[in-house]
């Protein structure tokens, strides 16, 4: 990201900020009245449009960028290379729009931390990459893995190279890694559908809307926390120093 977008971005949260502390004032000088305010409405309709819909379309993206991986590792060639590369983007696009509703089911399963810790451990990917046994694979529920799964890890395994050329001579020595990638997908699919389940037939919408109160752990406050986090660690990572990748960064 370019220090303009980073300054316009900074910008452009700092109003939104502004404007919660705003609103924040303008309530807590209303104290002593009755709260009338009907959040379950709300909530519904965050439910329904924007969170549900939200999560769906990064379970069926997953799931594609998985099915991709496992295409790939029945025939090593450019044209399935090229395929897992794109659903590999669509994938992380979808995440980058799905990553604030962490809450409830997410928040569980760690998922912003198995799906986009950052940077990425990358001496530990090459080495856990090249030694993987089908048979034998890590436990990627272990906080001490998360720095070696995910969309920062699999960038790094299907980018790092450089070339498409190179990607692929690369795999032909280590087969091992192809196996690592599927099982770095299948991981974030098998987390977006356990999410998406969760919200849905697992009844979390109900327990999500219900919860329409006023205190620290109701769903609105816990969605306006969630928001101001999301967005100031992405002012963070603006700033942050990334040159200590050994690899070049892809455009998603």
């Amino acid at each position: 990201m370019t220090n303009k977008s980073c300054l316009l971005s900074y910008a452009w949260v700092g109003a939104l900020l502004i404007g919660v502390l705003f609103l924040t004032s303008s309530c807590e000088t209303n104290q002593g009245s009755t709260d009338t305010w009907n959040r379950s409405v709300m909530l519904s309709h965050w439910a329904d449009e924007i969170i549900l819909p939200s999560w769906y379309e990064f379970k069926v993206a997953s799931l594609e960028a998985a099915n991709a991986a496992d295409t790939f590792a029945l025939k090593l060639d450019s044209t399935t290379f090229e395929v897992l590369q794109s659903k590999y983007r669509s994938a992380y696009r979808s995440w980058q729009k799905v990553s604030l509703f962490e809450i409830g089911p997410g928040e569980q399963r760690n998922i912003r931390l198995r799906c986009n810790t950052y940077p990425t451990d990358t001496t530990t990917v090459k080495n856990s990459s090249e030694t993987f046994i089908v048979n034998n694979p890590p436990n990627l529920s272990l906080p001490s893995t998360f720095t070696q799964q995910g969309f920062p890890a699999l960038d790094y395994l299907l980018f790092a190279k450089g070339s498409v050329k190179k990607q692929l001579e690369y795999y032909s020595l280590h087969p091992e890694v192809v196996g690592y990638i599927q099982l770095l997908f299948s991981n974030i699919a098998l987390l977006g559908n356990e999410v998406y389940t969760d919200w849905t037939s697992g009844g979390y919408k109900t327990t999500f809307v219900q919860a329409d109160g006023s205190s620290a752990t109701a769903s609105v406050n816990k969605m306006a926390n969630d928001f101001i986090f999301h967005y100031v660690v992405k002012i963070l990572l603006c700033f942050a120093n990334l040159n200590n990748y050994n690899y070049n960064l892809t455009n998603i």
